[in-house]
């Protein structure tokens, strides 16, 4: 049994084969496609942790000190460390750029793996990224100057060797706040002299990475205490400041004040003094006067005595003028005498009083002088005292001013952000590897399905049509005595050693060849090690299983199904199946105008269904293969042009601090908006909030993909993007609820439009207020510009409000360098394709003409030349493939849109455009290699032996 099987695999040796490579081709390509986006995933998450790269990278806008880093090691369990690392201008001879810059240490060695010379060893020396060599003509010992920065000082530095980080993963070197906004790659100095003396951000790696989002959710918990803190710390020498300012102002003020009780005791004793004098000038006017005296001020009263005084010396001189006439008229001379004697000695003793009086009140004068003079002083005094007092309660208030004001501006100041990352928001190139493994594994799990499919069912019909031919062998094996089950036994061995050999092939293709090549050819734009590639049997069993049940399974359930039938009846050929007549026939205008050849031709198609459907089936299921293949490409491609040059209308994007102001002077038109990251049901999704929905229409062309209509927008609608409509299968009028800071919130869909790439929710602010019950400020301008780019980008850095500057050819290139890796995706998928039409086409063929080897000899008995019995083998294969086109056609349809639907990630929505050049492609292909294949067979024709197919079996 063990040599007629080999005998059997020697005699069909091309049926053998067919089985053979279709298996391996199914298995290969099943499991090759589907195992490169895990192959790839596991590649990157052994060199990360080989690598020892981080699971988190933590910034904070006040810098990380190392109490705060001892803090941090308290709620994560694995290491943290701080790093000195930023942006800084580098030049030497031949660039002056921007770069990164990432101090060496122990810790951060574990980022590179050194290309050429050697790492950094002692103060001065640096390694450079390996990119920038050729770029910038950099050569070992080149001297580079560091520019002084925010967070490095000048200094020079020597290059010692050229490496690659860890964390970048592809060419690209990302964006700065500084310059253009470009970078032109990184650098590792040791040692350098520093502008600060706290670590700008902090790596975490953890024990295990599951713990990932706990720890996460852990530090955020903890930001405002870990921040509080860092802030007290950063301001405590503030603080002590204002303390001894305070302490300072408060004992100047208590001199102060007591400088001030000292004058106004003084002042107090003066006017007592003064108090007492005006009492005892005033008594003393009153006792020359002899009256009370009139005037509000000793001034006055003096004045006043001092007319009292002469009117009583003027009255007292008359007085005694009348007393001397009245003497010298006395005729008496001794009276008279007596009488001038007593005047004489009254007007001396009054003369005497009067110069008293008159002494009296010059002296009177003098004091009241002295008392006006004292008074002033003492006003004077009060007034200094007064202005001096004002002056330094000015000067305290001021001060106490200056010092509350330093106490509220430490209060309103904010204590700073934490900003946490993870792997794939710090590494450049990380998300974008993933994203293609997504991408890779999403067609893997739905075209290699179909594909196996179809080579399922060539591999049941070359079982099926091997067996029928040899039942005759199977009816000798059962009159020599064998049983059923060992007459049996020859088509599975037959089937199972084609299917072993096509399985460890397709094994062999599918774990290593196709990964590899795909991996391989995305390396040109990622900087990664080898492929981590290896059996991984959850993506082996499938395909071994049904591989095996389509072929050794089928010649098992066949073979015994015809064994079990009678020795005579094996022995006996099998009856010709009855002709028939075809629907064509009924239609006489159209049969009565066919030769009798053409009318052979078309009943021998339709006389054995089986063999006809069979190679419809083969034959269009390959056709439609490469329609879908051609037609991923197309749907995949065309999604960048569609987004960025139809849907997208503007030239770029600012983002900026909420509610900040910046110069618009560069652009020639633009809008300001509100953006926020928002979830719908665990999708992240771009809001827009605009306060003129019909001119953010101007910048984002909102259309319906299906109609093409134009969508009119107002300011009573939400419209939201095609692809998040159909991930959360809502239509226009359903409500939509999305999540922002763990509030959820609702609003119904006034149009859908479309969208290519990432989600987007279009509101306007007077919906957002209304659901929110908040304003909200603007944080990022589209604008379109025909200025300089890096112009631009340098005068919109000046203002530290402005964060990004992200220009539509810069995303347009990114995105397309994106897609274009999936290019040898696609030459796998096609020349698979191509690979299975071809086995197909010559498995078909061949099979049609060895079932027709006793047509064939009666053919050329008849006397049929060689090119008219090609021509009648041809007639019938080649009508045959035009309808294999015909139905493959819509199969091809149907499975491209299928497998564009099934393939697509969720942020990324594939054109579902099937171009005509998509079934032009495929149809010169599949005729070409059928008329090849056909061609090639006639000339088999033509060497039948007519003597040997004739021969009849005599039972």
């Amino acid at each position: 049994m063990v040599k007629d099987i080999f005998r059997e695999i020697k005699q069909k040796w091309f049926q053998f084969l067919a089985i053979a490579i279709i298996t391996m081709l199914g298995v290969g390509f099943f499991i090759g496609i589907q195992v490169t986006g895990y192959d790839m995933r596991q590649t990157a998450d052994l060199y990360m942790e080989e690598s020892h790269v981080m699971d988190l990278q933590l910034h904070h806008s006040l810098g990380l000190d190392t109490d705060m880093i001892k803090e941090l090691e308290k709620v994560i369990d694995g290491e943290i460390y701080g790093v000195y690392d930023g942006d800084t201008y580098l030049s030497n001879e031949n660039f002056d750029n921007v770069v990164k810059v990432i101090e060496y240490n122990q810790k951060t060695k574990n980022d590179l793996r050194l290309i050429e010379g050697r790492l950094p060893q002692t103060k001065g020396e640096t390694v450079v990224d390996a990119v920038m060599k050729d770029a910038h003509r950099l050569t070992i010992g080149s001297k580079l100057k560091v520019h002084e920065g925010d967070i490095f000082k000048e200094q020079e530095i020597e290059v010692v060797g050229f490496v690659e980080s860890t964390l970048y993963m592809n060419l690209e070197r990302g964006q700065s706040r500084l310059g253009s906004g470009g970078v032109s790659g990184f650098i590792y100095p040791i040692e350098l002299e520093k502008e600060i003396d706290v670590y700008t951000s902090a790596r975490i790696k953890l024990k295990n990475e599951k713990d990932l989002e706990k720890v996460k959710i852990k530090i955020e918990s903890i930001e405002m205490e870990l921040s509080n803190d860092r802030f007290e710390r950063l301001i405590q020498p503030d603080k002590e400041k204002l303390a001894n300012a305070q302490k300072e102002l408060d004992d100047k003020t208590l001199e102060a004040n007591a400088k001030f009780r000292d004058g106004e005791q003084k002042i107090l004793a003066n006017e007592i003094k003064l108090k007492d004098s005006y009492e005892e000038l005033e008594s003393g006017l009153l006792e020359i006067a002899q009256s009370p005296l009139s005037g509000e001020n000793l001034q006055e009263q003096h004045a006043t005595a001092q007319r009292l005084f002469e009117d009583q010396k003027g009255q007292a001189e008359k007085k005694f003028a009348a007393a001397y006439q009245e003497a010298n008229e006395q005729e008496n001379p001794i009276i008279k005498e007596q009488m001038l004697l007593a005047i004489k000695e009254e007007e001396q003793a009054v003369n005497e009083e009067f110069a008293k009086a008159s002494l009296g009140l010059k002296q009177l004068k003098e004091g009241i002088d002295k008392y006006n003079q004292g008074l002033k002083e003492l006003e004077a005094a009060k007034l200094t005292l007064q202005t001096n007092r004002s002056q330094a309660n000015q000067e305290i208030g001021e001060a106490q001013i200056k010092i509350d004001e330093g106490y509220e501006k430490i209060a309103q100041t904010s204590r700073g952000k934490m900003y946490l990352q993870d792997r794939e928001d710090v590494l450049i190139g990380y998300r974008e590897f993933y994203q293609d493994s997504d991408r890779i594994e999403a067609i893997g799990k739905v075209f290699p399905l179909i594909f196996f499919g179809v080579a399922i069912l060539v591999t049941l019909s070359t079982v099926s049509r091997m067996i029928d031919e040899s039942r005759m062998q199977m009816g000798v094996y059962k009159a020599l005595g064998y049983s059923s089950l060992v007459s049996a036994l020859k088509f599975v061995g037959f089937t199972g050693i084609a299917w072993l050999l096509g399985s460890v092939a397709g094994l062999g293709i599918g774990f290593y060849m196709i990964p590899k090549l795909i991996y391989n050819a995305y390396r040109i734009m990622y900087q990664t090690p080898e492929l981590h590639d290896g059996l991984v049997m959850s993506y082996a069993w499938l395909p071994l299983f049904v591989s095996f049940m389509s072929s050794v399974g089928v010649a098992f359930v066949k073979s015994m199904s015809v064994s079990r039938n009678k020795t005579a009846h094996l022995l006996r050929p099998p009856m010709p199946k009855d002709g028939q007549r075809i629907f064509l026939e009924h239609l006489t205008i159209i049969w009565e105008r066919l030769s009798f050849l053409y009318k052979v031709s078309l009943r021998n198609l339709f006389r054995n269904k089986t063999r006809f459907l069979m190679t419809i089936a083969g034959i269009g299921g390959s056709f439609g293969l490469l329609i879908t293949g051609f037609g991923l490409k197309h749907s995949i491609y065309s999604i960048v042009d569609k987004q960025f040059d139809s849907i997208i209308q503007y030239d770029g994007m600012v983002i900026y601090d909420e509610g900040a102001q910046y110069n618009h002077d560069l652009f020639d038109d633009s809008i300001d908006l509100a953006s926020k990251t928002v979830k719908v049901n665990n999708n992240d999704v771009s809001l827009y909030i605009s306060d003129d929905m019909n001119k953010l229409s101007e910048y984002i062309k909102f259309e319906d993909r299906k109609t093409k209509q134009k969508i009119e927008v107002s300011e009573d609608k939400v419209v939201v993007t095609e692809k998040l409509a159909l991930l959360n299968n809502l239509q226009v009028g359903d409500d939509i609820s999305f999540t922002y800071n763990e509030k959820v919130y609702e609003v119904e869909i006034g149009d859908i439009v479309e969208n290519y790439v990432f989600h987007y929710i279009y509101m306007p602010k007077k919906i957002h207020k209304e659901i929110s019950k908040q304003d909200v400020k603007n944080n990022v301008t589209l604008f379109k510009s025909t200025q300089d780019q890096e112009l631009m980008n340098t005068t919109l850095f000046e203002n530290d409000k402005v964060l990004a500057v992200n220009h539509l050819k810069d995303m347009r290139s990114t995105y397309k360098d994106m897609m274009g890796n999936f290019d040898i995706v696609i030459y796998v998928i096609v020349g698979a394709a191509f690979a299975l039409e071809l086995i197909v086409l010559l498995n078909l063929i061949t099979m049609n003409l060895s079932e027709r080897y006793k047509e064939m000899a009666t053919l050329k008995v008849l006397g049929f030349y060689p090119k008219e019995l090609a021509l009648y083998l041809l007639r019938e294969n080649i009508i045959l493939t035009f309808v294999s086109l015909f139905f493959g056609a819509f199969f091809g349809k149907y499975l491209h849109q299928f497998v564009i639907i099934n393939a697509e990630i969720d942020a990324v929505m594939f054109n579902r455009e099937l171009l005509w050049t998509s079934y032009m492609f495929a149809a010169v292909l599949t005729l070409s290699l059928s008329i090849i294949i056909n061609l090639l067979m006639a000339k088999k024709a033509d060497k039948v032996n007519m003597s040997e197919a004739l021969k009849t079996f005599d039972a």
